[in-house]
């Protein structure tokens, strides 16, 4: 009985042509798909790049803002001007102040250094 079934072998020969092609059409497929979507690949690389670039520019722009937080605005500033041209004014009159006395503090001066001299020859006498 198991010599009765007849094993019928197929033959592909016919159809090699037709496999041949196919394959060849498969890879040529493959190959314009793969040439189509490099630009895209390369588009994505240069993206990911742009993007991290853009988030280290994103900290550097936040630490700036950061650091401009602590500065004093332009109302400030004209109000230190204000009192850095009062605090001027103030110590001109006080130079002025010294000036007079000083003026005041020459006799004084002169004459402690004649008492001084007259001191100074009586010791050596």
């Amino acid at each position: 009985m198991a010599g009765d079934k007849e094993t019928t072998v197929m033959d592909l020969t016919p159809l090699m042509p037709w496999l041949a092609a196919a394959v060849s059409i498969s890879h040529a497929i493959a190959g314009v798909y793969s040439w189509a979507t490099s630009p895209a690949r390369r588009n994505a690389e240069e993206i990911g790049k742009i993007k991290s670039d853009q988030a280290a520019h994103d900290r550097r722009i936040q630490a700036v803002e950061a650091e401009i937080k602590h500065m004093p605005d332009s109302g400030t500033i004209h109000k230190l001007e204000l009192f850095m041209e009062k605090l001027s004014g103030r110590l001109d009159s006080i130079d002025g102040r010294f000036d007079t006395v000083d003026e005041k503090l020459k006799p004084i001066q002169a004459a402690t250094e004649r008492m001084n001299e007259v001191l100074m020859s009586g010791a050596r006498k």
